[in-house]
C-alpha cells in the first residue's frame, strides 16, 4: 500500500481525496433529492410590501442614488483635476488648469 501512495505527490494525492470526497458528497445528495419540501406561502408578505411601498418612492430612491453617483464622479475626476494641476505647478514651476 505505501508504494501505491510513492509515486503520487502531496498535491495530486490531496487533489485525489479531494475530488473522493466531492463525488461521495454529489452520490448523497442526490439520495435524498427525492424529497420535496412543502412550498411556502408567500402572498403575505407580497402583500405587505406592496401595501407599504409606492412605485413613486421607488422612483425617488432611483434617482437620488443616481444623483449621488453623479456626484461622487464629478468629485472623483474634479480631484484628480486639482491633485494632477498641482503636482505640476510644484514639478513645472506653472500653474495651469
Amino acid at each position: 500500500m505505501k508504494n501505491v501512495f510513492k509515486k503520487f505527490s502531496k498535491s495530486k494525492l490531496g487533489l485525489m481525496l479531494t475530488m473522493a470526497m466531492i463525488f461521495a458528497m454529489t452520490l448523497c445528495s442526490t439520495a435524498f433529492a427525492a424529497v420535496t419540501p412543502a412550498p411556502l406561502d408567500l402572498d403575505p408578505i407580497q402583500d405587505a410590501i406592496m401595501g407599504s411601498i409606492s412605485v413613486s418612492q421607488i422612483a425617488l430612491i432611483i434617482a437620488a442614488c443616481i444623483g449621488a453617483g453623479m456626484g461622487f464622479v464629478l468629485l472623483w475626476f474634479g480631484a484628480r483635476k486639482l491633485v494632477r494641476s498641482i503636482m505640476s505647478a510644484f514639478k513645472k514651476g506653472k500653474l495651469q488648469f
